[in-house]
C-alpha cells in the first residue's frame, strides 16, 4: 500500500496573496500622499485617525502574511485565533508603551 504525495502548485495562491497585499499597500500609499482632512484632523486616543488606519492596515497585512505563508489556515481555529490575539496584543503594547 503506497501513499504517493502529489505536488500541488501554490502559484495561484501566491498571486492571490500578492494581489491582496498590493491593494492594501496601494491604499496605504494613496492615503499617505493625499492625507484626507477627515482622517488627518480628527483624533482618537491621542492619535489622528489616519495613523490608526495605517496601524490597522499594517496589522492586517502582518496577520495575513502569517496566516498565508506560515500555514495558519490549516491549524485549529482556536490556535490560530490565539496566535492572532497574541500578535495584536503585542503590537498594541509596543504602540502605547512609553519606551525611554
Amino acid at each position: 500500500m503506497s501513499h504517493a504525495h502529489e505536488h500541488v502548485s501554490n502559484t495561484k495562491r501566491i498571486w492571490l496573496v500578492f494581489a491582496l497585499l498590493s491593494v492594501v499597500t496601494t491604499v496605504e500609499v494613496y492615503l499617505g500622499i493625499s492625507r484626507p482632512e477627515f482622517l488627518y484632523f480628527n483624533n482618537f486616543l491621542s492619535m489622528n485617525l489616519l495613523n490608526w488606519v495605517f496601524i490597522i492596515l499594517t496589522l492586517y497585512k502582518a496577520y495575513y502574511i502569517v496566516w498565508a505563508f506560515m500555514h495558519m489556515e490549516g491549524e485549529k481555529k482556536q490556535f490560530a485565533l490565539g496566535c492572532g490575539c497574541h500578535c495584536h496584543f503585542s503590537c498594541i503594547i509596543f504602540t502605547f508603551h512609553p519606551f525611554g
